[in-house]
């Protein structure tokens, strides 16, 4: 089993990376090395992103806000009952 992670442009909703990890690595594992590649592959200037509460983890805070001055926006996810 194996999971695709994929990484989007917030402008144009484009397809921007897509990596290939065996199934049991946790998203948030390639996040931050992917992002890098993003932003040297294409030179985007990335200023903001937006991950839901499973990427939180202090070291991505400190890496993004400290390291690369872009802010993060934890976005809670939850389900609703009827």
């Amino acid at each position: 089993m194996y999971l695709d992670h994929r990484s989007v442009d917030g402008k144009h909703n484009f397809i921007v990376d897509c990596f290939i990890t065996p199934g049991n690595v946790h998203d948030s594992v390639p996040y931050v090395s992917r992002l890098t590649h993003i932003i040297e592959t294409f030179h985007f200037n990335v200023n903001c992103v937006a991950l839901d509460s499973g990427y939180y983890k202090k070291r991505h805070f400190k890496i993004f806000r400290r390291e690369k001055d872009i802010f993060c926006d934890w976005v809670s996810t939850f389900s609703s009952q009827s």
